[in-house]
């Protein structure tokens, strides 16, 4: 089953068909989307899309007057070749470039000695697939964790802030609870009431107790 920050790899076909555009270009990653070897980004379908086609983002490594391009569309799941989970792109070997990619580096080792298991999406996943520069000095970590003993992830947290702290890098840990809705761990820390959970369907709000009491 499709999760939420996982990447799809799609046919040749496929990707020509979506970047129909570039066909002609001689910009590197703009040939490599073409041919099919960067990954979309599983996301959240909108209305008027087809429930039997699988809903993608597709995130450029070139910015515009500072922001981040993207493309939405859509694919018959027989156009996917491959699937990478965060937690599978969090374990290849990458070059630590950027404070982001060094800040995992060190989450990696950090998490392990938590017995907690890290999967990486955002950016910086997309640079350790493509070998694209996704990531400057300025770049976010986005964290996902499956849900770990509710009294231990206090633990998580601290090691969490230490890692900010250390790396001067803005790090994001969604926790995915078993309904498939992810939670902000600061979120979940520091707040009392209701918290934001998403899911690859829609997005709502939580009480925080209640979730307690579902996983203590």
């Amino acid at each position: 089953m499709l999760q939420r920050h996982d990447l799809l790899h799609i046919s040749v076909p496929a990707a020509q068909r979506i970047f129909s555009r570039w066909q002609t270009s001689r910009v590197a990653w703009q040939q490599a989307f073409v041919a099919g070897e960067l990954p979309g980004i599983v996301r959240r379908p909108v209305e008027g899309e087809s429930q039997n086609e699988i809903a993608l983002g597709f995130s450029f490594p070139e910015r515009v007057n500072g922001q981040r391009q993207r493309l939405a569309s859509t694919v018959m799941p027989d156009e996917v070749i491959c699937r990478l989970t965060p937690f599978e792109i969090a374990q290849r070997a990458f070059a630590p470039r950027t404070p982001a990619l060094m800040a995992l580096a060190d989450l990696r080792e950090r998490f392990t000695l938590l017995a907690c298991v890290a999967g990486v999406w955002g950016s910086t996943a997309l640079e350790i697939v493509s070998g694209f520069h996704y990531t400057d000095c300025q770049s976010d970590l986005d964290i996902v964790i499956d849900i770990y003993p509710v009294e231990q992830l206090h633990d998580v947290y601290q090691c969490l802030l230490q890692l900010e702290q250390t790396h001067h890098t803005r790090i994001d840990v969604e926790v995915r609870w078993p309904t498939g809705y992810g939670i902000n761990l600061k979120e979940f820390m520091t707040t009392q009431g209701q918290i934001l959970g998403k899911s690859l369907n829609d997005v709502r709000l939580f009480d925080k107790q209640a979730l307690l009491a579902g996983t203590m």
